[in-house]
């Protein structure tokens, strides 16, 4: 996130370039963007691995979030810790995003271009999917040392126990999340959209987990600055220690 492409020759500035979306599902909406105060990276984090991949973004000041809160536009939602109930086998788990909406094989260049040569589109209403929790070793089979202990595995199972292809989050999905039905009902927050191969490929993805990162979010909010991008180690390691 501290690496962003810049606009008008100048660098990339996550605080000053990015905006948060809220309080809305669809793209159109005007009244839903937010400036970002404050920025903590995982210190693990790199594009070569993957791993830790995960960052807490803190909003500026908005008058606009109490009051979209009054009106049942944004509510918080529960983070799964580690202390929380395992997954089921198979369990059904929800992502959503506005991600890509074609197919793209696994292996393919990431282009506009979907398997079938057409432009990739993103759909102004926000989409949401249903996929199964899938055992580690399926994911540590398909990714080796790119999948570790804070990854999540998670892909559609078809009837006949097969990962049905067509199925799948994609680009521009991630950060997004993936949650969860817990009693009563209301759902939480069990990771964030990461990477796979493809989208809906028939391979399984990769999604950070957040009950393994609890300690991490909470040293990540004492450590927020203002007007700032930092990178804060898992607590108890050392960056780049594991």
């Amino acid at each position: 996130m501290d690496n962003i492409p810049g606009f008008n020759g100048r660098e990339g500035n996550v605080l000053s370039d990015r905006r948060l979306r809220l309080g809305t599902q669809n793209l159109t909406v005007d009244d839903g963007l937010f400036a970002i105060d404050a920025v903590v990276i995982h210190a693990g984090y790199s594009k070569a691995t993957k791993l830790d991949d995960i960052a807490l973004v803190r909003l500026a000041n908005d008058e606009r979030i109490a009051k979209f809160e009054a009106t049942g536009r944004l509510a918080p939602v529960a983070l799964m810790g580690s202390s929380d109930r395992a997954f089921d086998d198979s369990e059904a788990l929800r992502v959503t995003g506005w991600g890509w909406m074609g197919q793209r094989d696994a292996g393919d260049p990431v282009t506009r271009l979907d398997s079938a040569q057409r432009l990739q589109r993103n759909p102004a209403d926000l989409q949401q999917l249903t996929l199964n929790y899938l055992p580690d070793a399926l994911c540590k089979a398909e990714f080796g040392a790119f999948y570790g202990p804070g990854a999540l595995c998670a892909g559609t199972l078809a009837a006949d126990g097969s990962l049905e292809a067509g199925k799948d989050s994609c680009q521009g999905d991630s950060g997004g999340p993936l949650t969860r039905e817990e009693e009563g009902g209301k759902r939480s927050l069990v990771g964030v959209v990461s990477g796979g191969k493809g989208c809906g490929a028939g391979k399984p993805a990769v999604y950070t987990r957040m009950s393994y990162y609890d300690g991490w979010i909470a040293a990540a909010k004492d450590a927020a600055k203002s007007g700032e991008v930092v990178r804060v180690a898992m607590p108890g390691q050392t960056p780049g220690s594991r």
